[in-house]
């Protein structure tokens, strides 16, 4: 498989190249079919359950009608959509993809200066710093897992002295996210600005708190544009359709500039569709968010990864020191066929760190296996631990020379971490959270994590650790790194090295 994949298409520009691409580097047809047809994407953010397959054949049965004739203009278009979401639609107007919108507001709002958090989605640095304009770039930190703080953002913004600020919530490629009223009071403290944009692409993925969005207050505000992306929404990202909510005048401003026909027939076809299909809409999302957690605790399972918590439909995780996330990228897809977003040429981020796309278990199972294999070549071929090829997730104990050796083993250099006493009859060698007198579980339950000591919640956006030796939460605000959680209750396990 390594020789029918150019390599060097993943080695181009500050963004992934795209599926046909790929395909066709693979010896696939001009369509995108053929070569390696299994192909598993983990870099595009989609939405694999929606449309519907029933909605996909009903867009096939039309294919024909939908490629001869032109579609209808983009304010008939636009005006069935607000209908659906229910605003006015003099507060919309529809782009070529939100990225058409992005560069619009560019040209035309955003005159000689912009603030925005990096990491953050590409465009939002790349398209005003073509244009001349000075970019404001406000370091999320590592140390603080890129958590976003609306006071020290606000304070750059004026120590800057930006006329601009655009924020992601949930942010790209973290998964960050920001309540509702947070992003409110950012509003009202940066209302002097000439513009405040707040990018929602991912906010429908958002299970924290219902109605996160802030569209409607977009309407009322002068200075404040919320930009919204159907086909990240919808994984239709050939369809090419975004739209922005704004005051009547902002939205009109942007609108007057658009091209009268800049929406395509597949995007009129799927918005009136829309109004058809809510409550399937509504189901994708809650089956994504499991898949969302799911997803987050087989990846923990991989020796040394640290997976930080998303609200969108994708996960941040960072590689262990030492793991060049270039070279897993390039192994995962020569040797497994799985695409992955590698961070490193984003700006405020390195390549220890992978964007991976949410998807059903089948697919993560195959990602996970290609990270095993990844890893277990990285050690055989290391002075590092010195187990046996294939071994890696394995119970601890489990095979001789592998890792810890026999289980009681663990405490020697495990108990630091508050994984003492003789190990459980688990698989795993980790004891319930009430053998750890210094153990952290991150048991996250539906919008908040929940203490296992005392059943006691964490705040809905604590996502913090929570510390099981006083039976009392921690402040987990600005901690939003995973830990594993078995669903009997039982403890985690440690950190575990990634040799290389």
């Amino acid at each position: 498989m390594a020789d029918a994949i150019d390599l060097s298409l993943l080695r181009k520009g500050a963004h992934s190249p795209s599926y046909f691409a790929l395909t066709r580097s693979m010896g696939g047809s001009a369509n995108g079919q053929g070569g390696q047809p299994d192909l598993v994407d983990f870099c595009i953010p989609c939405n694999p359950y929606f449309p519907t397959p029933g909605m996909f054949q009903e867009l096939q049965g039309g294919l024909e009608t939908i490629l001869k004739y032109y579609p209808s203009d983009a304010d008939s278009i636009t005006s069935q959509l607000a209908s659906t979401l229910r605003l006015n639609p003099a507060t919309v107007a529809m782009g070529n993809g939100s990225t058409e919108l992005i560069t619009w507001i560019d040209h035309l709002l955003i005159r000689e200066s912009m603030a925005t958090p990096v990491p953050t989605f590409g465009r939002w640095t790349d398209q005003p710093l073509e244009t001349g304009k000075r970019v404001d770039m406000f370091q999320l930190r590592e140390d603080e897992d890129f958590e976003f703080n609306v006071d020290a953002f606000i304070a750059y913004v004026r120590a800057r002295g930006s006329r601009v600020a655009v924020v992601c919530n949930p942010n790209n490629p973290d998964g960050g996210y920001l309540p509702r009223s947070e992003i409110v009071r950012m509003l009202d403290e940066l209302a002097d600005l000439d513009l405040v944009v707040v990018d929602e692409s991912f906010i429908d993925f958002v299970d924290a708190e219902v109605n996160g969005s802030v569209a409607e207050e977009a309407t009322i505000r002068s200075n404040v544009i919320v930009l919204k992306s159907l086909g990240k929404n919808f994984g239709l990202h050939g369809v090419r359709f975004g739209y922005l909510v704004a005051n009547p005048a902002l939205a009109r401003i942007v609108r007057q500039a658009l091209p009268k026909w800049n929406l395509n027939s597949f995007a009129e076809i799927v918005v009136f569709m829309l109004a058809q299909h809510h409550e399937e809409y509504r189901e994708s999302l809650r089956l994504l968010a499991q898949d969302r957690w799911d997803m987050s605790q087989a990846l923990l399972g991989v020796p040394g990864l640290t997976v930080f918590s998303s609200q969108a439909n994708f996960l941040l995780i960072r590689l262990p020191d030492g793991a060049d996330g270039v070279d897993l990228r390039d192994h995962l897809i020569s040797r497994h066929g799985v695409f992955v977003r590698e961070c490193g040429n984003k700006l405020g981020i390195t390549s220890q760190f992978l964007r991976l796309v949410v998807r059903p278990q089948a697919d993560v199972q195959r990602l996970v296996a290609g990270m095993m294999d990844y890893s277990g070549r990285q050690e055989s071929s290391s002075n590092g631990y010195a187990h046996q090829n294939g071994t890696i997730g394995q119970p601890y104990g489990a095979v001789p020379g592998g890792y810890g050796q026999e289980p009681a083993a663990a405490a020697n250099g495990y108990a630091a971490n508050g994984y003492d006493h003789e190990p459980s009859t688990n698989g795993y060698g980790y004891q319930h959270p009430a053998a750890h007198a210094g153990g952290n579980v991150a048991g996250y339950v539906g919008v908040g994590y929940e203490n296992p000591a005392t059943g006691a919640s964490a705040p809905p956006f604590a996502r913090g650790n929570v510390t099981v030796a006083s039976g009392a939460e921690t402040n987990g605000a600005r901690h939003r790194r995973l830990e594993p959680v078995d669903p009997t209750g039982l403890a985690p396990a440690p950190q575990q090295r990634w040799a290389g």
